[in-house]
């Protein structure tokens, strides 16, 4: 069984190098192609993600779901890639077709760039991740996609040089994740064999694959709709600030999600053999560390969001920061929505309860930007972005409450709440002290990342209760005695 930590730092790893990629790329994008551009981009991925969700129909979950529970059997792992994959590679193709249609009928504005994004669409088709994620082999998929990006940022750097050259962009964008799918099969002859399908289960997977794609369009539904929607009600510069802000929140909520990629197979794993104890562990630890995770990167976009927009995008993005200020309340919520989804919901298999839930958001944050864009424009979107996780967050958790404890897991989010707010109220008084510069916002953050790690130490080090004070106590006792310890 491969280590959870090395499968989650190898994970984070990856999060962090998406992060720091983008502050590389983004701010020379956002100049190099402006807004409009930066608008057309966003839109015309948006668009063409939709149909890569179609594709992909709930078979990452479902997949890495199933695969955990049967790895250990070799001829039962070889008939059900071999299965999922010829009906993943059939309906991928059906969606490919569709997609050249509609872009061909409904779409000549902006046909080009749609085109090239389709190759967003013919990369689903050979995606199986979810092999690897089920499998728990973390490593591979880390270590190549990592290269590729690195090799995708050199040519953007290389081969983008001005408003011109946005077909360029895009181009460079899709093949890259075309090339981060295909060496993938390279390391799949030593991992299974391709044998002949099971039709059983080629039947039996249709049914909780929609479910699961159900609720995985409803949830990207209400994280990209508010962009289409701005682009046919208000205007594309709207949309590009929007997409930077965007980009920016999604930094914090890549790593947290992290978390949940690595914890849904073994989760899988735990339930189908009935581990309780084990299970309501791990679900506490996952909600305490990301906690104290997703309150500093709350408070601290709070706190700098604004002024760091305009040092890292330019003059032309200062909506962006006030946009950054407001979506940042949704970090914690998403978090919290996260470990209880990959960490019991799922892997429990009660999907109808995820799949509510989410459509229940994508209703309301449809509804509410159809009346608010019109009025408050990008402001609207960004009201209909809270709401909506804020009503999963609510439906979610009432649907089991008589089976998890709820408000037992929020305690754990109060010492991280208090923490993060005295540290955004430190930094955001420095903020209103000094000039605006690079040398500044970099100050900022790590004055206010000091003080929230001392906080959290200080309080939750003493806290019996918590699993931080725990872990702490594990590595001072394998510091002293020399000894390993499960640590996570």
């Amino acid at each position: 069984m491969h280590s959870l930590k090395k499968n989650f730092i190898f994970q984070l790893l990856y999060q962090i190098l998406t992060m720091i990629l983008p502050f590389i790329t983004a701010p020379y994008i956002a100049r190099v192609l402006g807004a409009e551009n930066v608008g057309i981009y966003s839109y015309t991925y948006t668009l063409a993600n939709y149909f890569v969700l179609f594709s992909m129909l709930g078979l990452n979950n479902h997949g890495s779901r199933l695969i955990a529970q049967i790895k250990d059997d070799k001829k039962k792992l070889n008939i059900t890639f071999s299965s999922l994959f010829l009906l993943h590679f059939l309906i991928s193709l059906g969606v490919l077709l569709i997609y050249v249609l509609y872009v061909s009928i409904f779409e000549m504005n902006y046909y080009i760039f749609l085109l090239i994004q389709g190759i967003n669409i013919i990369a689903s088709v050979i995606d199986i991740n979810w092999l690897y994620f089920g499998l728990e082999r973390f490593k591979t998929t880390v270590v190549k996609n990592s290269i590729i990006k690195v090799i995708s940022v050199v040519c953007v750097l290389v081969f983008v040089n001005n408003k011109n050259d946005l077909i360029m962009y895009i181009l460079i964008m899709t093949l890259a994740n075309l090339l981060s799918q295909i060496v993938l099969w390279k390391n799949v002859k030593g991992l299974v064999k391709f044998v002949k399908p099971d039709k059983k289960i080629m039947i039996s997977s249709i049914k909780p694959m929609i479910v699961l794609f159900i609720a995985v369009i409803a949830t990207s539904f209400y994280r990209s709709i508010d962009k289409i929607m701005l682009g046919k009600m208000n205007s594309m510069v709207d949309v590009g600030c929007y997409e930077n802000a965007d980009k920016i929140i999604m930094f914090p909520i890549s790593l947290i999600t992290a978390l949940g990629t690595v914890m849904l197979p073994r989760m899988s794993m735990l339930y189908k053999n009935k581990d309780k104890f084990i299970i309501d562990t791990y679900i506490k630890k996952s909600i305490e560390f990301s906690a104290i995770l997703a309150f500093s990167l709350c408070f601290g976009l709070m706190a700098i969001g604004e002024s760091f927009s305009i040092l890292f995008f330019g003059e032309e993005f200062q909506l962006t920061g006030e946009i950054i200020k407001y979506l940042a309340i949704t970090i914690p919520i998403i978090a919290f929505n996260n470990v209880i989804r990959t960490q019991y919901i799922i892997p429990n298999n009660r999907d109808n309860i995820y799949v509510i839930a989410v459509l229940i958001g994508a209703i309301f944050n449809f509804v509410i930007n159809y009346f608010l864009i019109p009025i408050l424009g990008v402001y609207g979107a960004v009201i209909g972005t809270i709401a909506s996780y804020v009503i999963v967050f609510m439906y979610q958790n009432l649907s089991i409450r008589k089976e998890i404890n709820i408000i037992e897991l929020l305690k754990y989010w109060i010492i991280p709440l208090i923490d993060g707010i005295v540290m955004y109220c430190v930094v955001s008084i420095l903020g209103n002290c000094v000039k605006l510069s690079i040398t500044n916002i970099v100050m900022q953050i790590l004055l206010g990342a000091f003080i929230y790690i001392i906080l959290i130490f200080l309080f939750l080090y003493k806290n019996e209760k918590s699993y931080l004070s725990e872990y702490i106590s594990l590595i001072k006792n394998k510091l002293k005695k020399g000894k390993k310890h499960d640590l996570f």
